[in-house]
C-alpha cells in the first residue's frame, strides 16, 4: 500500500505453528491435524505488485534500496510465513457456573472459511519515508477468502487475553490485518487556527512526513525554536531562519549517551551531558554544554532532516556555494554533512561529502594527535616548541595526518575521533580551538568520549577504535510473536533492533556494531555484553550506566500478559460479593463522568467501567440489573464524544495525523496540549479501557461505534506500518523502553513523561480493546506496547536504594515523578507533595495494576514513604494508598477503607474498586474480612457526606437517617423516586423503588 504523500513504511507478518495445549482458554489440534505450506512475503520500495511464480504461496525474492538519493540504504531479509489450515475452537470460561441473559458464557465461534493466524507475528516497524511500498497483504495472494489460493478450511480467529463474556460480533478474518479507514471523525488541516507551519520548520522537510511522528525523540530538531533576545531588547518570536543576527538553534536531543543541538551559525552541537550531572535530593539533572561542536568551514546555506526510523533521525547541513565561511544562502547538493542520529550509539557519526569538517571544543583543546604518530599531544608544548622553530603568525598551526585522532579538553574530557580515510587536520595554535581539515574530504567521522578515567591504551579505548569502521544509518524494529504451550506459559514477543549498516564490511570484515544498552534493557538483552576487562569504562545517562554490547541486531524477548478485564483471584466470600452489590448501586448514583475535557471525562468515565466490571462479577444467575445500569450510563456518556456532538469534539487532524480535542486545536494549552499531541495515551487510554468494558457486553454498541473507537485506539497504538493516517505507537520510545508524554512542545530536556501507570493503562486498554475486536495483530502489539510500559516502569520510576539506574541520594525518594531525557525529578506538575509523586504513578487501579505494582517494591516504598505521611495525605488521594497497602497487607488495607467515602475519592476512584481490589489480593484473609463486614464497620449509606443531596450542605455525621432515626430533607435514597431516572422524569416525589409499603412502581428501573 502506498500512501498519497509517498512516506516509505515496513511491515510483515510471520505466521509459525500453533501449540498442542490449551492457551488462554483456546484448544489448538495437534501438530499432525493440520498441513504446513510455506510462503515468502517480500516488501519492496517500488509501486510494483509482488510478484508469483508457479504458485501463488511462492513469491520471487527480492532485495532493494531506497530511491530517495539520501544513502540510507534499507537491507531486509526476506521475512517467511508458514501458513495452518487448521480448525479449532475457543470456549469460553466460566469459574463459577453462573450465566447471564447475554449467554456470555456461550463458546464463541468466529471467522470460518479463511487461515487460521496464530502464535506467531513478525512486525517490521519503520517510521522512515522516503519512498513507497507495496504491503504484502495488500493482494489476494494469500489464500484466504477472495484470493486465488487454492487451500480453504474453517479455522477460528484466536484471540490471547480474556477468553470469556465479549459478544460474538465477527472479528477481523483470520490472517488478514484490519485495513486502515480514514477516521470516521471530522477533519481539520489546522489552517487558521493552529497551523503546522507555527510548530515546525517545514523547510526541513522536502515535504513533511505524514503521519508525522510527535512523540518521536528527536521532534525538537523540528520545532520552531524558542524565542531569542533581538538586539534591542526582549524576547521576540522565533524569528525566520534567515535572520543570521539571532543565533537560532534548536533545543535539544537525548540520544543517548549524547545530546545534540543544531543551527545554521552553530551546525552540530554535542554534549556528554552526565558529565555535567547536577544532584539535588529531589532533582537530577544532566545540563547541557556544547563540548564539541562539528561543522563544515565553508559554513550552512540550508540544513533539512532527510529520514528518520523509529531508532534514529539523519540530519544533512548544505554548505555554502561560496567557498568560506560567511553566510550566503545558495547551498550547493555537492558539499554537504550529514549527521547519522542513532540512538544508544556512543559515536556521533557524520558523513562529509566535498566538504571541510571543522571541530571545536566548549574552550580549548589542551591535548591533540595523531594515535600511533608519536611527538607531544599536549598542545601547549607542541605550540611552543613551534614558536620557539620562529613559526609563528598564520602558519603557527599543529598539523597532525591519519585516521584515529585524541582531543583533549581542559574541562576533563577526551575525545576519539577516527576517520574513514587518511585526513590531515590542523589546529591553530592562536587559539587553541579551531580545528579543521586541510582541504575538502569525502567520508566519514566518528566522535566518541571516551569514558571519565579511561586511557588511550586501555580496552574501552581500543575497542572503539576497532569498531569504528562500522556504522548505523537506521534502524527498524521487528517483532515476532509466540504462545506458550501451555497455560502456565507466557505468550513471548521476541524483538530486535535491526540496524541498517555501512562502512568497511567488505572483504572478510567481521567487523559488528558497537552499540550501548540501557538499564531496563541489559538483563534481558541477547547480546554479548562487554564486561570491564574487554571495556573498562562506564557510559552513563540520565538512566543510569550503559553498557557497550556488539552486534548489528539487538534481540531480546518479552513475557506478555495473560491478564483480561478482571483479576485473576475470584471473589467467592458471599458477605463481600453481598457488600459489593451495595457499595455498587450507591457508587452508580455518584460521580457521572460529565467533565467537558478530554482527560477529566476519561478517568470518570474509567471509574464507571470498574463498577460494570464489579457488577459483572458480583451479579447472581439472570440478575444483571447493577451492570445493565453500569452500561446504560457509560453508553449515555460516551455516546456525544464518539457521535462528536459534545463541545470538546474529537477532530482529526489531516496536517499531522492525529485525533485531536476542539478545544485542543483552539487553545494549545487546553486539555493539557492534546491539540499539540501531549498526553494522548493518557486520555485516550481511558477511552479504550471503558469502551471495551461496554463492548464486551454489548456487540450492538461495537457495532455502532467501532470505527471510531479503532480510529481512537489508533492514535496512540497503531500496529499498521501502512496506515496513511497515524504514526507507529504514537509515544512509544523503543529504545527508551518505555513512552514520552510530550508533544509538539519544544523541551529542554528533550522529551519528558510523568504517569508511568496511566501509559500502562494506555496499551492496557487497548489490549482488551484488541479481544473485543477480534483483532490478533492489534493483540500482540499492545501486549508488547504493554510489557514493555511496564518494564520501563519498574526500572526508571520505581526506584529505591537499591536501584541501578539513579544516584542513591535521589533514589532513596522511591519514586520517579517526572522522568526526561535529561533529567529526573520526584515532582509533578500539579505539586511537590510526596504522595503526589507516588500516587500519580498508580492510577488508575485496574487489573493491570498487580503486574506494574510489584509486592516486593511496595513493601519498602509504603514503609519508608507512605506509611509516615498517610495520616495527612489528602482524602481524594488515600484511596490509592489504601490500594498500595492492600498489595502487602490486605486486612488492615480493608480497615482502612472504612474511613474513605466514594463522593471525597478521586474522580477516578471509588469505595467498590477498593473493596474489590483488596478481596482479590492474594494472600487475602477471608476470614477477616468477614470479621470487619459482620462488626458493620462504618454504615455510610447514613453518612451525610455519601448522601448527594446532604453533602454539598457541609453536614456531618449521620444524616439518612440520623441516629435518632430521621430522615432529613436532603436525604436522597437508594429507593428514592429522586435518584431513579424514570420515576424523576414522572416528577414522583418520596419513596418508588420501593414505595414505603415495598412496592415498585412501572417506572423503576
Amino acid at each position: 500500500m502506498s500512501s498519497s504523500n509517498g512516506q516509505e513504511h515496513y511491515g510483515s507478518i510471520i505466521l509459525e505453528e500453533a501449540p498442542s495445549s490449551p492457551v488462554n482458554g483456546v484448544q489448538y489440534l495437534k501438530d499432525d491435524d493440520y498441513e504446513e505450506q510455506a510462503t515468502t512475503l517480500i516488501l519492496q520500495t517500488s509501486s510494483r505488485s509482488i510478484s508469483a511464480g508457479t504458485s501463488d504461496m511462492q513469491y520471487q525474492q527480492q532485495l532493494w534500496a531506497d530511491q530517495n538519493g539520501h544513502d540510507n540504504n534499507r537491507r531486509f531479509s526476506v521475512v517467511h510465513t508458514i501458513r495452518h489450515n487448521i480448525t479449532s475452537f475457543m470456549a469460553e470460561d466460566d469459574p463459577d457456573g453462573r450465566k447471564s441473559k447475554r449467554n456470555r458464557c456461550m463458546a464463541i465461534l468466529v471467522g470460518v472459511g479463511a487461515t487460521l493466524l496464530v502464535l506467531s507475528l513478525a512486525y517490521v516497524v519503520s517510521g522512515g519515508f522516503g519512498a513507497s511500498v507495496q504491503s504484502a497483504d495488500s493482494g489476494d495472494t494469500t489464500g484466504n477468502d477472495g484470493g486465488t489460493g487454492t487451500g480453504t478450511s474453517n479455522s477460528t480467529v484466536v484471540i490471547p487475553g480474556d477468553a470469556g463474556s465479549h459478544p460474538s460480533h465477527v472479528p477481523v478474518p483470520p490472517g488478514q490485518k484490519r485495513k486502515a479507514a480514514k477516521p470516521p471523525l471530522a477533519t481539520t488541516n489546522r489552517e487558521g487556527v493552529d497551523p503546522l507551519t507555527d510548530i515546525i520548520d517545514t523547510s526541513l522537510f522536502d515535504s513533511v512526513p505524514k503521519p508525522f511522528p510527535t512523540g518521536a525523540f528527536w521532534t525538537n530538531f523540528a520545532m520552531m525554536p524558542p524565542a531569542v533576545s533581538n538586539k534591542e531588547g526582549g524576547n521576540t518570536a522565533p524569528p525566520s531562519y534567515d535572520d543570521m543576527h539571532n543565533r537560532v538553534i534548536s533545543y535539544p536531543v537525548a540520544a543517548l549517551p549524547y545530546a545534540m543541538r543544531w543551527g545554521f551559525m552553530e551546525g552540530l552541537q554535542i554534549s556528554y551531558p552526565s558529565f555535567h550531572r547536577k544532584i539535588e535530593p529531589k532533582v537530577v539533572s544532566d545540563v547541557f554544554y556544547p563540548d564539541m561542536t562539528m561543522t563544515v568551514a565553508e559554513g550552512i546555506a540550508k540544513r533539512e532532516i532527510p529520514s528518520h526510523d523509529l531508532l534514529s533521525a539523519t540530519l544533512r547541513f548544505y554548505t555554502n556555494s561560496a567557498d568560506d565561511s560567511s553566510y550566503a544562502a545558495s547551498p550547493t547538493a555537492a558539499s554537504t554533512m550529514d549527521v547519522y542520529i542513532v540512538q544508544g550509539s556512543p559515536y556521533v557519526t557524520t558523513k562529509y561529502t566535498g566538504s571541510t569538517p571543522m571541530v571545536t571544543p566548549l574552550s580549548i583543546y589542551s591535548e591533540f594527535g595523531a594515535i600511533g604518530a608519536g611527538g607531544n599531544m599536549d598542545t601547549d608544548g607542541a605550540c611552543n616548541d613551534l614558536a620557539v622553530q620562529g613559526i609563528t603568525g598564520s602558519q603557527w598551526q599543529i598539523k597532525m595526518t591519519g585516521t584515529q585522532f585524541v582531543l583533549g579538553q581542559p574541562e576533563g574530557l577526551t575525545w576519539l575521533l577516527m576517520a574513514s580515510d587518511s585526513i590531515t587536520l590542523s589546529l591553530d595554535c592562536a587559539s587553541k580551538r579551531s580545528l579543521k581539515a586541510t582541504q575538502k574530504f569525502t567520508g566519514v567521522l566518528r566522535l566518541a568520549v571516551l569514558p571519565p578515567g579511561c586511557t588511550i591504551s586501555g580496552s574501552a579505548a581500543k575497542q572503539l577504535m576497532a569498531h569504528s569502521s562500522v556504522y548505523p544509518t537506521g534502524g527498524n524494529v521487528i517483532t515476532k510473536y509466540k504462545a506458550g504451550q501451555s497455560t502456565s506459559q507466557s505468550d513471548l514477543a521476541e524483538v530486535q533492533f535491526s540496524y541498517t549498516i555501512d562502512g568497511a564490511t567488505s572483504g572478510n570484515s567481521t567487523t559488528e556494531l558497537l552499540m550501548l544498552s540501557l538499564p531496563h534493557l541489559t538483563p534481558i538483552l541477547e547480546n554479548e555484553a562487554l564486561d570491564f576487562t574487554n571495556f573498562d569504562g562506564e557510559y552513563k545517562c540520565i538512566k543510569g550506566k550503559m553498557t557497550p554490547v556488539r552486534g548489528n541486531i539487538l534481540s531480546f524477548t518479552e513475557k506478555l500478559t495473560s491478564f483480561g478485564f478482571t483479576n485473576k483471584h475470584r471473589i467467592t466470600d458471599t458477605n463481600v460479593l453481598n457488600l459489593l452489590k451495595q457499595t455498587v448501586a450507591r457508587d452508580l448514583r455518584l460521580n457521572p463522568p460529565t467533565a467537558e475535557d478530554s482527560y477529566g471525562f476519561g478517568k470518570e468515565i474509567c471509574r464507571l467501567a470498574n463498577l460494570a466490571l464489579i457488577a459483572s462479577e458480583v451479579a447472581e444467575v439472570d440478575d444483571d440489573d447493577l451492570l445493565d445500569q453500569a452500561l446504560e450510563m457509560m453508553k449515555k456518556y460516551l455516546k456525544p464524544w464518539l457521535d462528536g456532538t459534545n463541545k470538546d469534539a474529537l477532530l482529526y487532524d489531516s496536517a499531522f495525523g492525529g485525533i485531536i480535542t476542539t478545544l485542543g486545536l483552539y487553545n494549545k494549552m487546553a486539555d493539557f496540549g492534546n491539540g499539540r499531541y501531549n498526553d494522548h495515551h493518557f486520555h485516550y487510554g481511558y477511552f479504550a479501557y471503558a469502551c471495551a468494558v461496554v463492548g464486551k457486553f454489548d456487540a450492538s454498541f461495537v457495532e455502532q461505534y467501532g470505527d471510531v473507537i479503532d480510529a481512537i485506539v489508533a492514535d496512540v497504538a497503531n500496529d499498521d506500518a501502512h496506515s496513511p493516517y497515524f504514526p507507529i505507537a504514537r509515544h512509544k520510545s523503543w529504545y527508551d523502553g518505555h513512552s514520552w508524554a510530550s508533544g509538539l512542545f519544544p523541551q529542554g530536556n528533550g522529551k519528558s513523561q510523568e504517569s508511568s501507570s496511566e501509559a500502562v493503562n494506555c496499551y492496557y486498554g487497548v489490549y482488551l480493546w484488541s479481544i473485543v475486536r477480534g483483532d490478533q495483530y492489534m493483540n500482540y502489539f499492545a501486549r508488547l506496547l504493554l510489557a514493555t510500559e511496564i518494564r520501563g516502569a519498574r526500572t526508571y520510576w520505581q526506584t529505591g536504594p537499591d536501584s541501578d539506574a539513579y544516584p542513591s541520594e535521589f533514589a532513596e525518594n522511591y519514586m520517579v515523578g517526572n522522568l526526561g531525557g535529561l533529567d529526573v525529578n520526584s515532582l509533578t506538575w500539579f505539586g511537590d507533595k510526596v504522595y503526589y509523586v507516588h500516587g500519580i504513578q498508580m492510577i488508575p487501579i485496574t487489573a493491570i495494576t498487580e503486574e506494574l505494582l510489584r509486592s516486593d517494591y511496595v513493601s519498602k516504598e509504603y514503609k519508608n514513604i507512605i506509611a509516615p505521611v498517610y495520616d495527612n495525605v489528602e482524602v481524594s488521594w488515600k484511596g490509592f494508598f489504601v490500594c498500595d497497602l492492600a498489595i502487602i497487607d490486605p486486612s488492615q488495607a480493608w480497615i482502612n477503607a472504612q474511613d474513605l467515602l466514594s463522593a471525597y475519592l478521586d474522580v477516578g476512584l471509588s469505595s467498590s474498586q477498593i473493596y474489590y481490589w483488596i478481596a482479590t489480593r492474594p494472600g487475602v484473609d477471608p476470614a477477616a474480612i468477614d470479621a470487619e463486614i459482620s462488626a458493620g464497620g462504618k454504615n455510610t449509606d447514613k453518612s451525610c457526606m455519601m448522601n448527594t443531596g446532604c453533602a454539598p450542605l457541609g453536614l456531618v455525621g449521620d444524616c439518612c437517617p440520623t441516629p435518632e432515626g430521621n430522615y432529613l430533607g436532603c436525604c436522597t435514597k437508594a429507593s428514592s423516586c429522586d435518584v431513579n431516572p424514570g420515576c424523576a422524569s414522572l416528577n414522583l416525589g418520596g419513596d418508588c423503588c420501593p414505595t414505603g409499603k415495598g412496592v415498585f412502581l412501572g417506572c423503576c428501573t
